[in-house]
């Protein structure tokens, strides 16, 4: 397990704010949430034991259901 940079982790959380206060939807829908966690499953850079992405040391499980976060390596379609 890799430990997430604190910096990252605070910047998408100021994102997700930021979005529910222009009042656009802070989750994607579970379609995206769906195939975002097929892609992330296949990935090289995602670490099986703790589901963390190797490449941006966030968690899968929080990153994935974001609308604001996107694939450090561009693998995510846009929601």
């Amino acid at each position: 397990m890799v430990f997430p940079n604190p910096f990252r982790a605070v910047a998408a959380l100021f994102r997700v704010v930021l979005c529910y206060f222009r009042g656009d939807h802070a989750f994607v829908s579970g379609r995206v949430l769906a195939k975002r966690r097929k892609i992330c499953g296949k990935c090289f850079w995602r670490d099986p034991v703790s589901d963390q992405c190797r490449k941006c040391t966030c968690f899968l499980v929080i990153k994935q259901q974001l609308a604001t976060e996107r694939c450090p390596i561009d693998k995510w379609p846009n929601p």
